[in-house]
């Protein structure tokens, strides 16, 4: 399992050129321990990985509350914890 920590900031994605996601300048924060998926994609050297975290575990700046669904954020490779399994 993978992780992000409560508190940390992301960039929200954003479409760009043909059609590819970017990392943004808007930012939100993540709301609680949260389980995540890394997603292969071309990450442009900005030093960021995109994760998909369920939308409702984001803050976003104008405080939505319906939010459903999953989100496609950028994080810091350092802020993301790969849980090790116990299991043998």
């Amino acid at each position: 399992m993978i992780f992000v920590k409560k508190g940390i900031d992301c960039k929200v994605s954003r479409i760009g050129h043909n059609n590819f996601f970017y990392p943004s300048n808007s930012i939100v924060r993540v709301s609680e321990d949260s389980e995540v998926s890394i997603l292969s994609w071309i990450n442009f050297n900005s030093g960021l990985i995109p994760v998909k975290i369920k939308t409702q575990n984001l803050i976003f700046p104008d405080n939505k509350k319906d939010c459903v669904g999953y989100s496609v954020v950028w994080v810091e490779k350092l802020d993301v914890i790969e849980e090790q399994s116990n299991s043998i």
